[in-house]
């Protein structure tokens, strides 16, 4: 089984504390417009070095991220985790010698739009590996590029299908992915929270494996399903389905929902006293823009676990350092999962395959082990996915942890009450609906 080079990775961090501290960066960061295939512009953001060199002199890395529209707020700390990683990179000599280039680009979390610049940054920008991608819809149209093209992406959002019925041999997620925060949040949650349970999703991808991922976990389980209700992506105004669960006998509230979506169900749950009825459980609670949004009307709640800023162990520590000191502000979900996806993964691959050539890479990619601010796990070879464990937490008070330099007074917490190794949190590889 491949292994990742945990040195090289450790040195990265400390490589480059010394500039992160002092507000330097080790490359380059600038914008290009240029016209698209349909006649649209677009404007690349490039970081870590200079866009216009020899290709064949460097590791070319394609970042998509919706940095507009309703889940920006999830795109922006991915864009910066990608730059992070990709600064870090550089300072320790690049990869396998070679400077690292990031292409950005914006999918508006826009399927059409995603696919686009899969390949714009393929064609035009001569892109090695493409990696990230928060929403879920844009992920999938992603990927099918991947699969047409023949190039790596390393994908960052949550829907199972990614990794099960949608997989392909190009595709490889560090995120987790849906249904793995159900296998560790639904159990939890009939076992200490009660067993009627009314679900309420938004009508997309990542709402719809939400739903499919808790009833296919709970199926072993003594539950009543009080209710199932869908809310259009985008939408306003959730007040019908608030007093309607707060007027029925459920339990719990378990809630599919990410991004703006679930920043204004939250507000307005809060505002109508809905946790005085039930309790709620939601996929992407643990997100920083959602503890943000929410503030203390999200605290009490409960979640699933990504990722965790004040996470206790050596690597998460670097990492919350080193982004606090570039960005002065505390690493989101997406940062991390994209920053662990380039730093972690990627580009130990691509060093020991010696070549960005995607047989070779995927060679290396399949049953890797890698590190993580969120600790250690395998890049599974029957699906891609990442085996990682999965956390449950309770949203709680502000801490102001030593880590955060004084910024854990800005954002609820989480109370971490359970974690899920990786095995017992993704099902067998002979039990999925995955065909590499």
């Amino acid at each position: 089984m491949p292994t990742r080079r945990r040195q090289f990775l450790k040195s990265g961090l400390a490589g480059t504390a010394a500039a992160l501290v002092a507000g330097c960066t080790t490359g380059t960061t600038e914008e290009e417009t240029t016209t698209t295939d349909s006649g649209g512009d677009t404007t690349t953001t490039t970081s870590g070095g200079d866009p216009d060199g020899d290709s064949d002199e460097q590791i070319r890395i394609g970042f998509i991220h919706p940095l507009s529209g309703g889940y920006s707020t999830l795109g922006e700390p991915q864009e910066l985790g990608g730059q992070l990683a990709v600064e870090q990179l550089n300072a320790n000599g690049g990869i396998d010698g070679k400077e690292v280039v990031g292409f950005h680009e914006d999918s508006a979390g826009d399927a059409t739009t995603a696919q686009q610049k899969a390949r714009l940054l393929i064609n035009d920008r001569d892109v090695d590996v493409l990696t990230g991608e928060a929403q879920s819809s844009a992920a999938l149209a992603i990927q099918q590029v991947a699969d047409e093209e023949g190039i790596v992406f390393g994908n960052q959002a949550g829907a199972d299908p990614i990794t099960k019925s949608r997989c392909n041999r190009y595709t490889f997620r560090y995120e987790l992915r849906t249904g793995q925060v159900a296998r560790a949040t639904a159990p939890w949650a009939v076992e200490n929270l009660g067993t009627k349970i009314w679900f309420h999703v938004a009508d997309y991808a990542y709402g719809n494996a939400f739903l499919d991922g808790w009833k296919e976990v709970l199926s072993d389980y003594d539950y009543e399903e009080v209710n199932t209700t869908k809310s259009d992506l985008g939408a306003n105004d959730f007040s019908s389905y608030i007093t309607q669960i707060q007027n029925s006998d459920a339990d719990f509230l378990a809630l599919g929902m990410a991004g703006g979506d679930l920043v204004k169900f939250n507000q307005q749950a809060s505002s109508y006293n809905l946790r005085d009825a039930v309790d709620i459980v939601a996929g992407t609670n643990d997100f920083r823009s959602v503890r943000l949004g929410g503030g203390s009307g999200v605290v009490g709640t409960y979640s699933g676990v990504r990722y965790f800023e004040g996470y206790d162990n050596e690597l998460n520590r670097q990492f919350v350092t080193s982004f606090i000191d570039a960005y002065d502000q505390i690493p989101a979900n997406h940062a991390e999962s994209q920053w662990t996806m380039v730093h972690e993964i990627l580009a130990p691959a691509i060093e020991a395959a010696g070549s960005t050539n995607a047989d070779d890479l995927i060679a290396e990619l399949e049953g890797m082990e890698f590190d993580s601010p969120m600790g250690g796990g395998t890049m599974r070879a029957c699906d891609h996915q990442a085996e990682r464990p999965v956390p449950v937490a309770q949203i709680s008070e502000p801490q102001d942890l030593e880590v955060l330099q004084g910024k854990g007074t800005e954002i609820p917490s989480l109370d971490i009450k359970q974690t899920i190794s990786g095995a017992d949190a993704i099902e067998a590889c002979d039990s999925i609906d995955c065909s590499l």
